[in-house]
This record gives C-alpha cells, structure tokens and sequence, in this order.
C-alpha cells in the first residue's frame, strides 16, 4: 500500500510523494527527479504545484501506483 508523507522511486528514475493539504484537505501527489525536492513537506505545500490533487485518497494511490510502475500522464 502507498502510504502518506513517503517518497517513493519510479522506473522512469524520479521521485513521488503524496502529501494531504491541511487546510483545503485535498490528496496531492508531487514529483521530482531529485530526492531534496520532496523532502521539505512544508515547502511542497506552500510553494509548489502538486502533479495532481484528489480528494480522495484511493483515487490518488491508484495515480501513484501507475507512475510507479512506470505510466506517464
């Protein structure tokens, strides 16, 4: 299962994270190629775009497991 705040590794060699927004409670899932860019969790939720963002957290983990395995959107 892909959890919360864990920074995941992709076959096509970046990097993803999904994050909950405490404020507008959406699911975000950002990605990088490089690992420092996602560890600052506070930076992605007040600077960056996230990738995509759902309200639901299924629906963000089925996203997330198709660019783990390699899919691109």
């Amino acid at each position: 299962m892909i959890k919360l705040n864990h920074i995941y590794g992709t076959k096509n060699d970046y990097y993803i994270v999904i994050i909950r927004h405490p404020k507008s409670k959406l699911y975000e899932l950002h990605r990088s190629v490089w690992l420092h860019n996602l560890q600052d969790f506070d930076y992605l939720l007040k600077e960056c775009i996230p990738l995509f963002a759902f309200g639901n957290l299924s629906d963000v983990r089925y996203y997330a497991r198709k660019i783990i395995d390699g899919e691109d959107f």
